[in-house]
């Protein structure tokens, strides 16, 4: 297998690619493995077997995706603490 994970987020060995990317294009765009190699310029095999690292690890894929939605989500008011907050979905 060519996933890596030397930094905690595992990677496609050789490119720019993790496996999370690999799983988001795929279940979250519905992309199917050959659009999503198509998509992130890999070998149709490095997408199956990023694929099968995400289902064989999926506790730690699953919190590694929480972790970066988190981080990607803006905090709406820095200066407030608190731990949750509601959003005008309108």
């Amino acid at each position: 297998m060519t996933i890596v994970s030397h930094d905690e987020n595992p990677r496609i060995d050789e490119y720019d690619v993790t496996v999370i990317d690999v799983y988001r294009a795929h279940a979250r765009d519905g992309l199917e493995p050959a659009e999503v190699a198509d998509e992130l310029d890999v070998p149709l095999a490095r997408v199956h077997e990023a694929l099968a690292f995400y289902y064989d690890h999926v506790d730690w894929m699953k919190r590694l995706v929480n972790d970066r939605i988190v981080e990607e989500t803006p905090d709406p008011d820095p200066d407030n603490d608190d731990l949750f907050f509601s959003r005008d979905e309108s």
